[in-house]
């Protein structure tokens, strides 16, 4: 869990992507997608409080535009 994080940042600087599959105030699944074709590669579940905090913005790294979470 602890390693959550750093897994994501990783894939996103190897050029992939993230799709949000679902999410609770406690936890998110997440599908890790290629860079080419978007692809599914991967997939994860993590509670990992300091993923869960620095979502959106990972989100919107990954995908410049993606609304916040809640958000209209």
């Amino acid at each position: 869990m602890a390693d959550d994080l750093a897994r994501v940042q990783r894939w996103l600087g190897a050029g992939g992507t993230l799709r949000p599959l679902a999410r609770s105030a406690e936890a998110v699944t997440l599908a890790l997608c290629s860079c080419d074709t978007g692809a599914e590669m991967e997939r994860m579940t993590s509670s990992d409080p300091a993923l869960l905090a620095t979502l959106d913005e990972l989100l919107a790294e990954a995908r410049p535009g993606l609304r916040r979470a809640g958000s209209p």
